[in-house]
């Protein structure tokens, strides 16, 4: 049996984001061959321990396509390597048979919904979907904050309502809420439901501004605990500021004055997601 205290330590969550535009760049990579490539490239600790959640965002597909399937594809396949979201919006005919076929026959983990698609988490055209994930056990991630387009409907304090709404469903802002992330660090702090990664938001200013973005990773430490900070990455468009490798070593060998301890380190760089997603400690175990 394998030592889970190490499985613990070393699991690094990758929540890969991945952009659709004009194609799917996963069409032709249908084995996910250039995926587990990317991983080989960035290092041995992140080849062998990372997990990649993959999705895509609503707001950017053809809605009678079902790239999900590919996905899930993906993931069945390595299932010790990848899970899969489903991204759908909440507001189409047929999106909770579509969410029923995602996770009970196709094996899916979870959705991303994409709020600046054009509507508000906290209405109530979302809530059946909410219902099913509080009786399926699988969270939620959201797009938070602006950066793309319609930035009203992914304002923080709307999935803070939603999550109040439902405590049982965990509830991840993407980007920690970009240009609100105040609102979404607040949210986090007072609300056992809600969580936040770091990816794009925390890419950016590290680029930037590595010591600023160490001082905000700080406080959001200090104010709502390392266990609701998710290490991600938004791959592929922050990669070009901050390359995967570098990312994970920003956290795991910060260059900085400012203090984390590895138990810090080690939550957001794999045990919070652990918890947010429910995955169990032996999910590498050959036997599963």
């Amino acid at each position: 049996m394998r030592n889970t205290k190490n499985v613990l330590k070393t699991t690094v969550i990758l929540t890969i984001l991945l952009f659709f535009f004009t194609c799917n760049p996963l069409e032709n990579d249908s084995k996910s061959d250039s995926l587990l490539m990317v991983l080989s490239i960035m290092g041995t600790d992140i080849d062998k321990n990372a997990v990649e959640f993959l999705q895509s965002d609503v707001v950017m597909i053809d809605p009678d396509t079902q790239l999900e399937t590919v996905y899930a594809d993906i993931a069945n396949k390595h299932p010790d390597r990848y899970m899969a979201l489903c991204s759908l919006d909440p507001r189409r005919p047929g999106a909770i048979k579509h969410a029923e076929q995602c996770i009970e026959e196709w094996g899916m983990k979870g959705f991303k919904l994409m709020p600046s698609a054009g509507f508000y988490p906290d209405d109530p055209v979302c809530f059946p979907l909410y219902e099913k994930c509080r009786e399926w056990g699988v969270p939620i991630m959201f797009h938070s904050g602006g950066c793309e387009i319609h930035w009203q409907y992914a304002q923080p304090m709307y999935i803070a309502s939603a999550a109040e709404a439902y405590p049982e469903v965990n509830m991840i802002m993407a980007h920690a809420g970009l240009e609100s992330w105040q609102q979404a660090l607040l949210a986090a702090s007072i609300m056992s439901n809600v969580y936040l990664d770091i990816s794009l938001t925390g890419q950016w200013e590290y680029w930037l501004h590595p010591e600023k973005f160490y001082e905000w990773l700080r406080e959001l430490v200090d104010q709502a605990g390392a266990e609701k900070i998710l290490w991600a990455t938004d791959w592929p468009g922050p990669n070009n500021w901050t390359p995967i490798d570098k990312w994970v070593e920003a956290i795991k060998e910060p260059k900085t004055k400012i203090k984390f301890s590895p138990e810090e380190k080690e939550l957001i760089l794999g045990k919070a997601a652990q918890k947010c997603f429910g995955i169990p400690d032996d999910f590498r175990s050959p036997a599963r």
